[in-house]
């Protein structure tokens, strides 16, 4: 079997794209070391290496991937966000597994116990409330999300936070303010440059612990964060092939059709190109065809 190619390097990359281009080849490059690293991971997982170890250290590369996106927009607009703008704390976030079991634990060791145990009870009666709800009312609910401090209007938990979350980047607070309050007529505008490095970076996390839970796992942040906070089997179970989050959690991806298609492929052909065992590279494209069914409600092809 021939063993995983290094991952590379984006910052090894000397041409830059056109002010305001989708660089895909930064993209192909996340990809790349996405798959890599699936297999790397998975050898790890089989000889004993934790998921928490692996999680750790897999959410702080691709953080800075979102990150990165995020001073990229930054530094040629000017943006309204500011620490205490909360508007955007008022929606529906899709995380993958790994994020949301990452921020579990970032929690249980940063909060005092009464805060935690106060911010666990508002993350099941939010999900208790979105599980009533058909899904076009879950996703103009505007329900706060349980990390955020009503006190401060910051996040409990800024620097765990998942990818998607720091995508949110906007022009303008009113806009924002607009979207929560009257949410059938309006709806958030993040900078396109953020939010799209950030789904791109949560994407490459969710794929790359595609061998755990089934298949990649992902759906609506609050009703996962419940289930990984309150009960202490989910990760283990997880780990084992187990999917411990209820089914009444996922909503649409981010990602359109075209996009999460076009991705997941490039994905499973960059994962084919780095080993020669059929076995395996069958698994890598189950897995890319199981985040399609997820992220796009019907079996699309990779074709």
């Amino acid at each position: 079997m021939r063993r995983p190619a290094p991952p590379s390097s984006v910052s090894d990359r000397k041409r830059e794209p056109p002010p305001g281009a989708v660089d895909f080849d930064a993209e192909l490059s996340v990809l790349a070391d996405s798959a890599a690293f699936y297999y790397r991971d998975r050898e790890a997982a089989a000889t004993g290496t934790t998921p928490g170890r692996l999680i750790g250290e897999a959410f702080e590369r691709t953080a800075a991937i979102a990150d990165a996106a995020e001073r990229g927009a930054s530094s040629k607009h000017v943006t309204a966000c500011r620490k205490g703008c909360a508007w955007c704390c008022h929606q529906n976030v899709r995380a993958s597994a790994a994020e949301v079991f990452y921020l579990a634990r970032w929690l249980r060791v940063h909060l005092p116990a009464d805060e935690l145990q106060a911010l666990s009870a508002h993350a099941r009666d939010s999900a208790a409330r979105l599980k009533s709800m058909p899904q076009p009312q879950r996703a103009l609910a505007r329900i706060a999300c349980a990390l955020l401090d009503p006190a401060t209007g910051a996040c409990r938990a800024h620097e765990a936070r998942p990818m998607l979350c720091r995508g949110q980047l906007s022009l303008s607070a009113q806009t924002c303010q607009r979207a929560v309050e009257s949410p059938g007529e309006n709806r958030f505008e993040p900078l396109l440059e953020a939010i799209h490095g950030a789904g791109l970076a949560s994407m490459s996390l969710e794929l790359e612990f595609g061998f755990l839970g089934g298949g990649p796992v992902s759906g609506e942040l609050t009703a996962m964060l419940a289930v990984a906070l309150t009960d202490a089997t989910a990760e283990a179970r997880w780990s084992r092939g187990e999917n411990p989050f209820p089914r009444h959690n996922e909503f649409s991806t981010h990602l359109n059709s075209r996009m999460a298609r076009m991705l997941a492929a490039a994905w499973a052909r960059l994962a084919d190109e780095r080993h020669e065992d059929a076995g395996e590279t069958a698994d890598v494209r189950a897995a890319a065809m199981k985040f399609l069914r997820e992220t796009t409600g019907a079996d699309e092809s990779l074709h």
